[in-house]
């Protein structure tokens, strides 16, 4: 790790201790998803969709936050319009970050608010377009379709799939299954 240790400090405890750091590190899921969008954007992609079914707008506001603390602008699209208080609860973390919010009434066409975002992001020169869907289950066709035309108008860099881990091995079904509904360039 590149320290130094004092004489008689106990050589196990300070491995643990960097163990335990990196490990931690590398299995923070906003960190892992941090690490994929600051890639995509060393290889100049500033468009991102992200689709998930549980804590999607709050993961959202804290990526947003690590993108501003490493300098980059952030415009979030408030693109789930289908859950009902989906576009307030994205608005007050955009509030409290200071970031850019487009949003349209509830029950418009997301595809619609995210190229408006994108539109918005080209014009000021913005970084990165964060979009907030509405969270689904492989087994909604009209949502799956509508996840589909999402992507299909705006064509989004980077689709993250995030999951929750009691899903067990349904998982794996669900994330195949998305994946043959859009491409997924991330998932864990």
């Amino acid at each position: 790790m590149g320290t130094r240790r004092k004489i008689g400090s106990d050589t196990g405890k300070i491995v643990e201790n960097a163990l335990r750091h990196a490990i931690s590190k590398v299995i923070s899921v906003t960190h892992l998803i941090l690490m994929l969008l600051l890639k995509a954007l060393k290889n100049r992609n500033h468009r991102f969709c992200r689709s998930e079914r549980h804590r999607q707008d709050h993961d959202i506001a804290k990526i947003a936050q690590r993108f501003k603390e490493q300098g980059y602008s952030v415009v979030i699209a408030a693109g789930d319009t289908f859950r009902a208080g989906a576009i307030e609860q994205i608005e007050i973390h955009a509030e409290s970050l200071g970031i850019k919010l487009i949003k349209h009434q509830e029950g418009a066409d997301p595809a619609a608010i995210i190229y408006d975002a994108i539109q918005f992001a080209k014009a000021k020169h913005k970084d990165v377009v964060l979009a907030d869907t509405a969270g689904r289950l492989h087994t909604n066709i009209n949502l799956m379709d509508q996840l589909k035309k999402v992507c299909r108008v705006n064509n989004p860099n980077l689709i993250i799939f995030v999951d929750e881990a009691v899903a067990g091995n349904d998982a794996v079904e669900r994330a195949r299954l998305f994946n043959k509904a859009v491409h997924l360039t991330g998932r864990y």
